[in-house]
C-alpha cells in the first residue's frame, strides 16, 4: 500500500498552498463552497503519506471558509488554516503568506475549485527523484469539461500555458510572490523561477484537474 512509502527527506516533503475566497467575482466559478470542500477532500484522499504532506489554506478575508474549516476539517493535523485581511484581487500576498508558513521541501499549489488525483503527489515525488531533485519543475494537467469529458492539457513554458496548477518548486528564499500581483501574477512568479533555471524538467503522470465549469461539483 502507498501509505507505507518511506520518504527519507524532511518530515514534510510537500507543502500544498490553497488560497481561498468564497465570494463571487468576475470569472469566478459557481458553487464555490462545494468546490472548496471537494478540493480539500482531494488532498485528504491522496495516497502520499499523511506525515509527509501538509495543506496550507489561506483565507483571503473569507469568514465562510473559516467556518467550514472549523466544522469539517479542523481535526486533520496536516491541514492548517489561516485568515488574513482581504487582499486586492489576484494579489501575490495570499500565496506568499502560505509560503511563509510552509514547512515542506517542495511547494505545490491547489486552487480551491480544482482537484488533485490520488497519485498526484506520489508521481511528482518520483519525477523529482528521477531528475535529481531540481529547484523547480513543471508538468501537464487536465481540463475537466464534464464528468466524462476530461482532456489532457499540454503545458509549455510560455504565457497563457503554464500556471500554478502545473508547477512545483523548492522552498528557497529567492522564490517569492512579492511583486507578483494582478491577473498575470502566476506568470510573473514563473518568470522568477525561469531566471533561476530556464530549462526545468517536465515531470510525467501528474494528476491536477482544472475545474472551471459552472455548476459541476461531482467528480
Amino acid at each position: 500500500m502507498m501509505k507505507n512509502i518511506k520518504v527519507n527527506f524532511m518530515d514534510i516533503f510537500f507543502s500544498v498552498i490553497m488560497p481561498v475566497t468564497l465570494e463571487m467575482y468576475e470569472g469566478a466559478a459557481n458553487n464555490r463552497v462545494e468546490k472548496f470542500r471537494r478540493a480539500v477532500k482531494s488532498l485528504l484522499t491522496n495516497l502520499f503519506p499523511d506525515a509527509h504532506r501538509e495543506l496550507i489554506i489561506v483565507s483571503d478575508g473569507c469568514e465562510l471558509s473559516e467556518a467550514i474549516f472549523k466544522d469539517e476539517f479542523s481535526m486533520y493535523k496536516n491541514l492548517r488554516f489561516y485568515k488574513i485581511p482581504k487582499q486586492p484581487l489576484f494579489s501575490g500576498n495570499v500565496r506568499q503568506f502560505g509560503l511563509n508558513k510552509s514547512r515542506g521541501e517542495y511547494i505545490l499549489y491547489l486552487d480551491s475549485d480544482d482537484v488533485i488525483g490520488e497519485w498526484h503527489l506520489t508521481n511528482i515525488q518520483r519525477g523529482l527523484k528521477a531528475n535529481s531533485f531540481p529547484d523547480w519543475a513543471y508538468y501537464d494537467d487536465y481540463i475537466v469539461r464534464g464528468i466524462r469529458d476530461i482532456a489532457l492539457k499540454k503545458v509549455y513554458i510560455q504565457h497563457g500555458s503554464i500556471g500554478t496548477s502545473s508547477i512545483c518548486h523548492k522552498r528557497l528564499p529567492e522564490f517569492t510572490w512579492e511583486g507578483c500581483d494582478g491577473y498575470g501574477h502566476d506568470w510573473t512568479f514563473i518568470q522568477k523561477l525561469m531566471k533561476h533555471n530556464n530549462k526545468p524538467p517536465k515531470l510525467a503522470k501528474a494528476q491536477y484537474f482544472i475545474h472551471h465549469i459552472p455548476n459541476l461539483v461531482d467528480f
